[in-house]
């Protein structure tokens, strides 16, 4: 999660689909509908508002939920993301390449944090390109890993910061608020994807 962590521990892997053009009607926090920046937002917000809450606190609180404030926004917003993070929407902390160009294959490598995290869990991401498109991408992963803070080292169980480490693909560049999902938590991001 940090430049300088080195990540361990895979722990298993399910899936990374890209789709064009189809509807996201099968996840109320994924639906994502319009076609301005605007109105795909406000579609977001309005499935997050309406998506389960889990108040209890945050896995390890003092990483990316706790003080001082991560940048971002604490409650079910869009936030725009840049750099290479950290940035918070709801219940996510994102960070990566946030900025950089696409791989040849599309992808933006992508880290996903959510506030309650363990050991096994499984994330949804679903995005949505600003325009008249509407080209659509999916990512689900149950890949699990955990920053440590230099070789040889082990992080015990109780205190590991499980995230999910991705590659998320794109069919075009352009903005793309992506909603990302895991449990009750949830986050809600606009990239300008290059």
């Amino acid at each position: 999660m940090h430049s300088a962590a080195i990540v361990l521990g895979i722990v298993s892997s399910v899936a990374l689909t890209a789709m064009a053009a189809i509807g996201l009607q099968n996840n109320s926090a994924a639906v994502l509908t319009g076609n301005t920046e605007a109105e795909i937002v406000s579609a977001a917000v309005r499935a997050g508002a309406t998506f389960p809450l889990d108040l209890r606190a945050p896995s390890l609180p003092a990483t990316y939920f706790g003080e001082p404030a991560t940048p971002g926004e604490a409650g079910r917003k869009c936030v725009a993301a840049s750099g290479v993070g950290p940035i918070r929407s709801g219940q996510f902390v994102i960070g990566g390449g946030l900025s950089r160009p696409r791989t040849k294959d599309g992808e933006l490598k992508i880290w996903w944090a959510p506030m309650h995290h363990a050991a096994s869990m499984s994330l949804v991401v679903r995005g949505r390109m600003v325009g008249t498109s509407g080209a659509t991408t999916e990512f689900l992963s149950s890949d699990v890993a955990w920053p440590v803070a230099g070789p040889g080292q082990t992080v015990p169980v109780a205190e590991r910061q499980y995230f999910f480490p991705s590659g998320v693909s794109f069919s075009s560049p352009g903005t793309w608020i992506l909603v990302a999902t895991q449990g009750s938590d949830w986050g809600c991001f606009v990239l300008n994807v290059l």
